[in-house]
């Protein structure tokens, strides 16, 4: 059974090989990273260290900063302690637990959102609509997700609104959208990738409508 120097010394082993010791503990894991077990740990640590390194060039979504600081701001806060902090508490161990976090989350947000399944978005216009390119993604099993670039700003008091449409049925309302300053718009439909199903986006009124009032101008199709 592993005591707790042995614990202690796996910990730091990866640590080292984070870049988050202090020269005296670095000293003492090179003096015992012939053993077995600091081995183990040397190369988690290495592994976790390329995965950071990796994710620095990859910039994660936005949102991922706000659950990262939520993450390490309790740690980092309470009162300063008389002797130097643990490694947990120290402030490059902190930041490299953030770097980590991020990796994290950034790996599942790629897989959920470039590896999900997802189908063109077509224009049925000959206009400036088709400059917009986009795509409907299976963003659940009951949900899809329409992704666009490139949409026009309307006039005030009209949005866009995505319905969805089954085969041989009238078409559905779902959520209405506007595009942000940078033509990209996107909303999330409350149905799952049905084989067979449309998803279209129209022009409305302000506020949505029950029955498309124009005629839908992008257009996707679930295969």
């Amino acid at each position: 059974m592993m005591d707790e120097r042995d614990q202690a010394m796996q910990e730091l082993a990866e640590l080292y090989a984070l870049g988050g010791l202090e020269p005296e503990e670095r000293a003492a894991v090179e003096a015992q990273l012939k053993s077995a077990a600091c081995q183990d740990a040397l190369k988690r640590g290495q592994l976790a260290a390329y995965a950071v390194a990796v994710s620095a060039s990859q910039a994660p979504p936005p949102q991922l900063r706000d659950r990262v600081l939520a993450i390490a701001r309790p740690q980092a806060s309470g009162p300063t302690p008389i002797r130097r902090p643990a490694w947990w508490q120290q402030p490059a161990w902190l930041a490299t637990a953030a770097a980590i976090v991020i990796v994290i989350f950034a790996a599942t947000y790629v897989r959920q959102t470039w590896f999900a399944p997802h189908w063109a978005v077509t224009c049925t216009q000959t206009s400036t609509a088709c400059a917009v390119s986009g795509r409907v993604v299976a963003s659940s099993k009951t949900t899809l997700r329409f992704e666009a670039r490139g949409m026009q700003a309307l006039p005030a008091g009209k949005v866009y609104q995505a319905w969805y449409i089954r085969p041989g049925a009238k078409p559905t309302p779902a959520p209405t959208f506007v595009p942000d300053a940078n033509g990209n718009g996107s909303v999330t439909l409350p149905v799952g990738p049905e084989k067979g199903l449309t998803v279209a986006i129209t022009v409305e009124p302000e506020g949505g409508s029950q029955a498309p009032t124009t005629k839908p101008f992008l257009v996707a199709t679930i295969q």
